[in-house]
């Protein structure tokens, strides 16, 4: 039936979807019923993010977001289908990164999260916190805005190794429960909402600038601390004690050791990580919580 221009204009203020049902109705065309990840995003738009289309990039179509009251952006990959039915058993935390024996500190290091289906025909999600570009940094800021991917994994890290420069280290576990897709963007904007920067640098600005950092209430965040909140939720308690410690700190070690050895001294400071603390459930677009969603 075609789609009635006063229902898609409503939906078109709920969620990022209703401005591709919006531009349908306004051409006479025919849209689709909502599906269930009308519900996803509409939790997004309920935490105040601000909706700013569909972009396509990295081969993928997403729906793009900007925070509240920051340039951050938070990008949702668009998966086609009922995202509810789309679910997910396992997790992977993947740390990478490579050490500059010459500089005598850390040229690489990231960490990610990926989410695995409990079914092979499902795609992996994988769930990504990076800086957002340090050009992009408004006048007066002292950190990068963040940029938060949820996406379709293009590359899935089942080989661990580490040799005297690189390593590349993973550690898979089984969620608390089985999560959708839709119940995944969920509790990833959740967790975002939190963290419009990104806080890492060399010099230490979030230990030495303490008093700007708590009179604008900024959080301090970069990949392996977003990637430890996102597992906090969706592991059990033995599960989230047996992760292994943030990359960063063993590379300035390693780098501290090796330079030591040559008569140099590790010129990068470690990446701190956040205090614990876990939530012991996540409210989900569907109703009741995430870690009851279906047990397995």
């Amino acid at each position: 039936a075609r789609v009635d221009q006063a229902v898609v204009v409503q939906a078109h203020r709920e969620t990022c979807v209703g401005q591709a049902l919006f531009a349908l109705s306004m051409h006479g065309l025919v849209a689709d019923p909502p599906t269930p990840q009308h519900g996803a995003l509409a939790r997004v738009d309920e935490r105040g993010f601000r909706p700013k289309g569909v972009e396509h990039y990295e081969g993928q179509d997403w729906f793009t977001y900007e925070f509240p009251e920051t340039p951050s952006k938070l990008y949702i990959f668009q998966f086609p289908g009922d995202w509810s039915e789309r679910e997910y058993s396992r997790v992977r935390l993947v740390d990478r990164g490579g050490i500059d024996i010459w500089q005598g500190g850390v040229e690489y290091w990231h960490s990610k999260v990926l989410f695995f289906g409990s079914r092979p025909d499902v795609t992996p999600i994988e769930v990504n916190f990076t800086s957002y570009g340090r050009h992009r940094r408004r006048e007066g800021d002292i950190f990068d805005y963040s940029q938060v991917e949820v996406k379709r994994a293009l590359e899935i890290y089942e080989d661990t190794y580490q040799d005297e420069n690189w390593y590349c280290l993973t550690h898979t576990v089984d969620l608390a429960s089985l999560l959708s897709y839709s119940c995944i963007v969920d509790l990833v904007s959740g967790v975002a909402i939190d963290y419009p920067y990104f806080t890492w640098d060399e010099a230490g600005t979030f230990q030495q600038c303490s008093e700007e950092v708590q009179q604008k209430t900024i959080k301090e965040c970069h990949c392996r601390i977003f990637s430890d909140r996102i597992l906090e939720l969706v592991l059990l308690e033995g599960d989230r004690s047996a992760l292994p410690p943030d990359m960063d700190h063993k590379a300035a070690r390693l780098s501290s050791q090796r330079t030591s050895d040559r008569g140099l001294s590790a010129g990068r400071p470690s990446g701190a990580r956040c205090a614990g603390g876990c939530f012991d459930f996540w409210p989900c677009a569907h109703g009741g919580c995430c870690a009851t969603l279906r047990k397995k």
